[in-house]
């Protein structure tokens, strides 16, 4: 699928190099003269020449076209705004500086507390730290599958047997289905060759290493916040439509993060020099990685008969479940 490509050439003609994946004969190119839908070209601030195809250069996918208009409308359909503008319209800085999760409504996606029922199916996740906040998010998943996040823990400068303890005292009698980690926490010390997954494990907190792939993880929690009605068809009408997830009211740390996460700032200077990074401010962002690995384990209600008996585990390699 054509959605925007760069591609340097290696002299001012604009001819491509060798093996080229855009092997246009140079009358292809722009000039003060003619100018091509679609395709544009210029120098860039370290003298490379690049020439840049726009999907409007396909008439199958230009909206000005009967073909391209049916494209552009299923192409557009739930994506959103932002993410539209950096991949389609090929605009650097669509994302920069804005919101993370623009979905997010505290009107609709924060609800009051209430007890949560023993047969839902719970998840948990830890962002470890020392000096940077230990943080960790409980979600509780109903029988349609919409997740309940209901608890949070967000401390600093404690050791891992203390975090354990206040882990369980908070957790009590509830089974817990699936416990996940930062997969960095997989690496071991020099001090004792061990690590913060097998500390946890020794204080009978048994983790499985969570995916942490971010874009991805990020497109899944928007998802989940998006409004749809049953059927995942967008709608604005608040009487028929829900998202897929809510958060307790007094989860103070993890609203205050979903409501301040952004996108990095970027540099237009930089940006004309190399493509830019894309990827959130890291800062202040400890619940967010751990809302991302609950949303990126598919969390779905399991019914208890269904959950399998707990046994001891030496270690938490192979753990399904953590309660």
């Amino acid at each position: 699928m054509m959605k925007n490509r760069e591609h340097r050439t290696d002299d001012e003609s604009g001819r491509p190099e060798t093996g080229s994946p855009f092997p246009l004969p140079t009358s292809h190119f722009p000039s003060p003269v003619e100018e091509i839908k679609g395709l544009s070209k210029w120098r860039n601030g370290n003298g490379f020449y690049i020439t840049r195809v726009h999907y409007t250069a396909d008439p199958n996918k230009d909206p000005d076209t009967p073909e391209g208009r049916e494209w552009y409308t299923l192409a557009r359909r739930g994506m959103p705004e932002t993410s539209w503008r950096k991949e389609y319209e090929i605009d650097w800085f669509a994302r920069s500086g804005q919101l993370v999760y623009p979905q997010f409504k505290r009107e609709v996606h924060v609800i009051k507390p209430f007890k949560i029922p023993d047969d839902w199916t719970r998840y948990m996740a830890i962002d470890p730290g020392l000096r940077n906040p230990t943080a960790c998010l409980w979600g509780a998943i109903d029988k349609d599958d919409t997740i309940i996040i209901y608890d949070e823990y967000y401390v600093t400068g404690q050791i891992i047997r203390d975090h354990c303890g206040a882990i369980r005292q908070r957790e009590g009698d509830d089974k817990i289905f699936l416990r996940l980690i930062d997969p960095s926490a997989s690496g071991r010390n020099m001090i004792n060759n061990r690590s913060n997954k097998e500390e946890f494990a020794k204080f009978k907190i048994y983790c499985i290493p969570a995916k942490n792939s971010l874009e991805p993880g990020i497109n899944r929690v928007s998802q989940y916040l998006k409004l749809e009605k049953g059927d995942g068809k967008r709608e604005t009408d608040p009487d028929t439509v829900k998202p897929g997830i809510y958060f307790f009211s007094n989860l103070t740390n993890t609203i205050k993060e979903i409501t301040n996460y952004r996108w990095e700032e970027i540099d237009r200077e930089s940006a004309n020099k190399r493509n830019p990074p894309e990827r959130p401010v890291k800062r202040n962002d400890h619940l967010m990685d751990c809302l991302r690995y609950i949303i990126m384990a598919d969390p779905h209600y399991v019914k208890e008969t269904e959950i399998p008996p707990y046994k001891p585990h030496t270690s938490w390699e192979g753990m399904t479940t953590g309660y």
